[in-house]
């Protein structure tokens, strides 16, 4: 196991958690 890979898959799951995070509280705030 390459310790590049993990981080580098720690750091494209960070980008997908914070846009969908985002993506979510603009479909909420619009909601409201």
């Amino acid at each position: 196991m390459r310790v590049a890979s993990l981080e580098s898959v720690l750091t494209a799951a960070t980008l997908v958690s914070a846009i969908v995070v985002v993506l979510w509280g603009i479909r909420i705030f619009q909601g409201i």
